[in-house]
């Protein structure tokens, strides 16, 4: 079957093969040209384009701005011919193809055991390939074309032409801590004592961070930064278990929590509402196998509080 390579223009191909090389060298080894070929392509796509890719250095190629932009919208191609040569091979649907799926954590733990199993029997063309993380580390690999589908927290910038977003789940943020732990031996404890202990949040989630900060200045508390930052789900509840680190997390982890040792801290208001749900680029939204992803998922909001028992 043809591959995005051998259907992507030669000037972007070439170009492609340069930025992630930063080397006309290195990228005509790559692609089987000379080096002579591959400066002029880029020159010439510099003069079609009317704008500077690369800066030359003594170390080799730097990718300008404009560089980090089209690079992004090659991928985004590259996909686009990927699934529209297995579409046109196999009538209308995927078969054979990749699909690569970005999973927050509530969607990795909780939702996707539920029907991936049978989603993949009932489309055995399509084979998977799951990344989780946070939100920050997944979203810039929606937006650049990396992934095909997202499940995770809904940001703005997901809100962009070319991506279908979904609106799921609506979760609550709320802190955690061991059984025991000094913060659970109060009714409700003063909220000015969270700064007394340290504090978890998930990976380089900076968004989660921003609402736990925001929330602090509307209490009128202090707050602070998260003193680890795991990407583990496991590792963090394995850390809170052991030591006196609070967790920031949603709610919908917390039959997860609680079943690890964890308990809610009860103070009167959470850090505030997260949402999330699926983000698929619009391009595929219709092909009948993520059709099929998408209906599963939205079942999720069937059951109590999104979350199936």
């Amino acid at each position: 079957m043809t591959t995005a390579p051998a259907l992507l223009s030669r000037k972007l191909h070439v170009f492609a093969a340069v930025y992630d090389t930063c080397s006309t060298t290195a990228a005509a080894a790559l692609i089987g040209l000379t080096q002579s070929a591959v400066s002029k392509s880029i020159s010439q796509l510099e003069a079609d384009l009317g704008v500077k890719l690369f800066e030359r250095t003594l170390q080799g190629l730097r990718p300008m701005p404009t560089a980090d932009a089209l690079r992004r919208r090659c991928r985004w191609i590259e996909r686009e011919l990927d699934l529209a040569a297995s579409e046109l091979h196999s009538a209308a649907s995927l078969e054979n193809v990749v699909l690569h799926i970005g999973s927050g954590p509530v969607w990795n733990v909780r939702l996707l055991p539920a029907f991936l199993p049978g989603y993949c029997a009932d489309n055995p063309q399509v084979r998977l390939d799951i990344v989780t993380g946070s939100g920050d580390y997944l979203v810039p690999r929606m937006i650049d074309g990396t992934l095909d589908v997202y499940f995770g927290v809904l940001s703005d910038e997901l809100d962009r032409p070319g991506l279908h977003c979904e609106r799921l789940l609506s979760m609550e943020l709320q802190v955690y801590a061991r059984f025991g732990h000094p913060m659970l031996q109060e009714p409700q404890p003063p909220l000015d004592s969270l700064v007394n202990y340290p504090w978890i949040g998930f990976s380089s989630d900076n968004k989660l961070q921003k609402n736990v900060s925001e929330w602090g200045r509307k209490l009128g508390i202090p707050t602070q930064l998260f003193s680890l930052r795991l990407m583990s789900l496991a590792a963090m509840m394995s850390v809170a278990k052991e030591s006196d680190h609070l967790i920031f997390a949603v709610d919908a982890l917390e039959h997860e929590l609680t079943r690890n040792g964890l308990a809610r801290v009860p103070i009167p208001f959470g850090p505030g509402q997260v949402i999330s749900g699926i983000a698929v680029r619009s391009s595929i939204a219709e092909l009948p196998p993520i059709e099929d992803l998408m209906e599963r998922a939205r079942k999720v909001r069937q059951t109590k509080d999104g979350i199936p028992s």
